[in-house]
């Protein structure tokens, strides 16, 4: 089974670090979801990644980005937590499966989720057994953050790290 693997190593985000450091916690909240928003607008919009069927969002919070997926994809479905009430499905463990079929969504959408992930291999191979074979996973997280436990803050990653982790 071949899925798409189109690595990022975006470090444009690095030259404005120092200023974004200096805004309050609230506003660099806000400035990192517009530039994911960013980011996922124009990927999306692009040939990288063809129409589909069905997006899972996995970790969806309040399905900030479930807008820009309309045109391309027929539904849209957030997986999160007891404690999220934008998710069309909870998850009461987070170590549960995904309560959907084997390779039956098109694309995985995991936006700043897994590093508040305590077992990052299950939340990977369950995105690997629910994607359909030439699939997409569109996965953020990053390397250096303040800690913000919602409710836990586990991990943080370099591209290395994280492209090993992927590919076990």
């Amino acid at each position: 089974m071949m899925k798409q693997n189109i690595f990022s190593t975006d470090t444009s985000i690095t030259s404005e670090k120092s200023s974004i450091q200096k805004l309050p916690w609230h506003h660099r909240r806000r400035w990192i979801r517009f530039y994911i928003q960013q980011k996922l607008k124009a990927l999306i919009e692009s040939k990288l990644v063809a129409p589909g069927e069905t997006v899972l969002d996995y970790g969806c919070g309040d399905k900030p980005y479930e807008w820009m997926f309309q045109k391309k994809f027929e539904q849209y479905i957030g997986v999160d937590l007891a404690a999220t009430e934008a998710a069309d499905y909870v998850m009461i463990e987070p170590d549960s499966k995904l309560p959907v079929n084997d390779q039956s969504i098109d694309l995985v959408l995991s936006t700043q989720v897994l590093e508040h992930v305590k077992d990052t291999s299950n939340y990977l191979q369950e995105t690997h057994r629910v994607l359909r074979a030439n699939g997409y996973l569109l996965l953020s997280t990053h390397g250096v953050w303040p800690y913000h436990p919602c409710p836990n803050d586990y991990w943080r990653w370099t591209i290395d790290g994280l492209q090993m982790n992927l590919t076990q």
